[in-house]
This record gives structure tokens, C-alpha cells and sequence, in this order.
């Protein structure tokens, strides 16, 4: 049993470990947020409408010189182009 002793203390060891560099984690921050008309939104709001305004933008130019099967299968690559687009305005506007 002095085996099992060890094996015991040392688990617990480990737990008490993780629970205490938990708390030395900064996690509780605010978060990032711009106020507009009195009321606060968060940054990704703003990136998200950007990101839907530009994939609307980008729909228009390819649709202009007919070159939407480029774009083949439309739902996802709308959502790449709008997911690559908020992430671009989140790296070139929000970081601080």
C-alpha cells in the first residue's frame, strides 16, 4: 500500500499545482468594446458587419465581370470571404 500512498499525494499534488496557476491566469479583463450612441458593443460586432459589408462589395465586382463560378460552392466561400474579411479589419483596426 505505500505504493499507492505516493501515487495518491502526488495526484493530489498535481491538482493543487493546476488549481493555483488557474488563478494566476488573466482572464478576467474586460472586454474590448467601443462605445457608440451611449452604448457599448464589442469589437467583433464591428468586424463582423465590416467583414458581411466588404463580402457584399466583393459579390458585386465578381458578379460584374460574370466570374461567380469562381466562387463555386457559394455558402461556404461567403463565409470564408466574410470570416477572412472580419478577421483582416479586427487585425488592422482593433489591436492596441
Amino acid at each position: 500500500m505505500p505504493g499507492y500512498r505516493h501515487h495518491r499525494r502526488s495526484r493530489l499534488a498535481l491538482v493543487v499545482w493546476i488549481m493555483f496557476s488557474v488563478l494566476l491566469l488573466p482572464g478576467c479583463q474586460a472586454a474590448p468594446s467601443q462605445v457608440l450612441f451611449g452604448a457599448s458593443f464589442p469589437d467583433w460586432m464591428f468586424c463582423m458587419l465590416g467583414g458581411v459589408i466588404l463580402t457584399v462589395a466583393t459579390h458585386s465586382i465578381v458578379k460584374r465581370y460574370d466570374k461567380l463560378h469562381w466562387l463555386v460552392p457559394l455558402p461556404i466561400s461567403y463565409i470564408a470571404i466574410t470570416t477572412i474579411y472580419g478577421v483582416l479589419i479586427w487585425v488592422l483596426a482593433f489591436q492596441r
